[in-house]
């Protein structure tokens, strides 16, 4: 009678195994990601239509759109002193947070210690999800205040600007063709607040969209926010890399996975940001921390995924409430 022998796995044939195993989950591993990050775009995009819904209720029930900002005169500095009140104060009524906004006291400025309870509250609404920065009262979406480079005031060209009251046929262009709102990566070291009508709220478009700069160095020891704001933390000041969440310094060479993305002294640069403390008019353009491209809302309510190669010059039409240039759908 034969018995039949058990035969195991050989050490050569487990470790070819396990090496079968790794190379199927590397593989897998950028399609979970892009399933991740697709996910939190259609999130990011769900915001973004909250937000213009609570606009345009504004504007029905005002009969003209929220003010950028409101402040006794200009132009805007990036500072906190001021009244300040900005466009997301006003339509909190709209995003079903009466409370927040029975709770102010808009007898005084934003800044003001009486609102402070109010302002370093944190709004899951209004922070993008693929923003991978510590949580904060800040908000990743911006208003259009002007179509180029120019400090936040009375004269600009959007919709939301220093004590605008633009109204519905004021868009001369149509409102599916007017820019409203984008998304903007805050500066934690400098962000003044979701409540605050500045930088913090407010965009243009005098750079193309994600646009990839030089930082502006920071002083270590510059901090808009003590001692009223404890919520921010030290960050290293470099250079903003949005595809890890993380800042680098200057010496430092973060990875990159395409060398195209370096600059000549073969550092990535950070995008750009608003709030320079050297230059506290400086407002800046919108970008995302999305891989291509950032959520973008128009007059009409609509919603849509803008790649970060559309031309400036179609940005700087669609942010312009009138000035009668025609732009074409295929063009966005």
């Amino acid at each position: 009678m034969h018995h039949k022998k058990n035969r195991g796995f050989t050490l050569v044939e487990l470790l070819v195994v396990i090496a079968i195993v790794g190379i199927l989950v590397s593989l897998l591993l950028p399609a979970i990601q892009a399933s991740r990050e697709s996910a939190r775009r259609s999130q990011c995009i769900h915001n973004m239509q909250q937000l213009i819904l609570a606009v345009n209720s504004y504007e029905m029930a005002h009969e003209e759109y929220p003010s950028g900002v409101v402040d006794t005169s200009g132009p805007i500095q990036n500072v906190p002193a001021g009244y300040h009140v900005g466009w997301i104060v006003r339509i909190l009524p709209y995003m079903e947070l009466r409370a927040h906004y029975r709770a102010l006291d808009l007898s005084v400025g934003v800044y003001d210690p009486k609102n402070n309870s109010v302002r370093q509250m944190v709004i899951g609404g209004i922070i993008c999800p693929s923003y991978s920065g510590n949580t904060a009262p800040f908000s990743c979406y911006a208003a259009c205040h002007h179509d180029i480079e120019a400090p936040i005031d009375a004269d600009n060209h959007g919709v939301f600007f220093l004590n605008s009251h633009v109204t519905y046929d004021d868009l001369l262009d149509g409102a599916g063709y007017t820019l409203f709102l984008g998304e903007m990566i805050p500066h934690p070291k400098s962000d003044l607040g979701w409540m605050s009508g500045t930088p913090a709220t407010l965009r243009n478009t005098g750079s193309p969209l994600n646009a990839k700069l030089p930082a502006n160095i920071i002083p270590e020891d510059y901090n808009f926010y003590e001692p009223e704001q404890p919520w921010v933390e030290p960050v290293v000041d470099g250079y903003w890399d949005p595809d890890v969440g993380e800042y680098w310094d200057e010496e430092e060479m973060p990875p990159v996975s395409d060398a195209k993305e370096q600059d000549q002294d073969g550092v990535v640069p950070r995008r750009l940001r608003g709030g320079d403390p050297a230059n506290p008019l400086f407002v800046g353009g919108f970008g995302s921390c999305h891989l291509d491209g950032a959520v973008m809302a128009m007059g009409d309510g609509s919603v849509r995924y803008m790649e970060e190669g559309v031309a400036q010059a179609i940005l700087q039409r669609l942010a312009h409430r009138e000035d009668g240039k025609l732009v074409s759908d295929a063009d966005w």
